[in-house]
């Protein structure tokens, strides 16, 4: 497991929300246009539950992030305490900080939500 892996999954759970933000406002610019003011409580109505909707997909892309990295961790834990057996400690110990690493930003990304 690389810091590259991790910042790419990072990524791609933030453009899902940018992605996910820009269809809500594209949305409630044609609602605007297209309905007068007599309807700007359905609007308010309609932003807040697209805002809603956009960050509960936010808040499962994370948590999934955090499952992966969960496994991943346990993973490299193994790959790390093995290592270290057969002497390379070294290695051992930078497989596990890696993995500490991801596993802490991907629990961050979950706490920002």
């Amino acid at each position: 497991m690389t810091d590259k892996s991790v910042d790419s999954n990072e990524t791609d759970a933030a453009s899902t929300v940018t992605a996910v933000n820009g269809q809500i406002e594209d949305t409630l610019k044609t609602l605007n246009e297209s309905i007068g003011s007599d309807a700007s409580s359905l609007v308010s109505e309609a932003e807040a539950q697209a805002q809603a909707l956009a960050k509960t997909l936010a808040r499962q892309d994370a948590v999934a992030h955090l499952r992966r990295m969960q496994i991943l961790s346990e993973t490299a834990f193994s790959v790390a305490v093995s290592k270290q057996a057969n002497g390379d400690i070294a290695a051992g110990e930078a497989i596990m900080k890696i993995a500490q690493e991801a596993l802490r930003d991907a629990r961050d990304m979950v706490a920002e939500l």
